[in-house]
């Protein structure tokens, strides 16, 4: 009985928090997962439960997961292999992805959420609503394309990865400018070696 009571309270939380937002936004859902897909790149959020916790039937126990996927880098770091299906739990690879913790500035470890049986269900949804539009969709929204995946890797310093990316496009003097950068950053031979061996097979070099 105190099981489906939280069960309950748990899926109402959810549909009126992340369902009424991103179902409005044009996400699809397929369980706990809304994704979006559009010029080969996939925008996906998942809601973990955690079933493992001693109280798991007087609390709901649960985080949220962001990530963004790209087929282009994919297609690099797994050539020969077909593309997973989008979306599934515990997708193999994103460009980016991000724990509620991390929306929060925490370096390490992520961050819990907990729904009591007792508590009022309004006082989650609206936490999680000012989430969702405050934090998660402003985040989403900034990628669009495999040009937006390139800024933000600029912004993070993920220099091999933008060389990777670029000399796919084809934009062989910017993969060229990131190869002298990655050089630049350390001094090890072997690090020097390897990465002038990827360029010369990308044909940057």
């Amino acid at each position: 009985m105190r099981l489906s009571v939280i069960n309950n309270k748990y899926q109402r939380v959810i549909k009126r928090s992340f369902a009424h937002q991103l179902l409005t936004s044009g996400y699809q859902q397929k369980d706990n997962q809304f994704y979006l897909k559009s010029d080969q790149v996939g925008k996906l959020v998942t809601i973990q439960r955690d079933l493992t916790h001693s109280y798991y039937h007087q609390v709901a126990i649960f985080t949220i997961r962001v990530q963004i996927l790209s087929d282009d880098v994919w297609e690099l770091t797994h050539p020969g292999q077909e593309l997973p299906v989008f979306p599934f739990e515990g997708y193999p690879y994103s460009v980016f992805d991000r724990n509620l913790g991390q929306f929060y500035g925490k370096k390490r470890g992520t961050q819990w959420l907990a729904l009591d049986a007792t508590a009022p269900e309004q006082i989650m949804i609206s936490y999680l609503n000012n989430l969702i539009l405050t934090r998660i969709l402003p985040y989403l929204n900034q990628f669009n394309s495999v040009d937006d995946i390139l800024q933000e890797c600029e912004r993070m310093g993920f220099s091999h990865l933008r060389m990777l990316l670029l000399a796919r496009l084809g934009r062989k003097e910017e993969a060229r400018a990131e190869l002298k950068k990655l050089i630049a950053s350390r001094h090890q031979l072997g690090f020097r070696t390897n990465i002038v061996n990827v360029a010369q097979r990308l044909g940057i070099i």
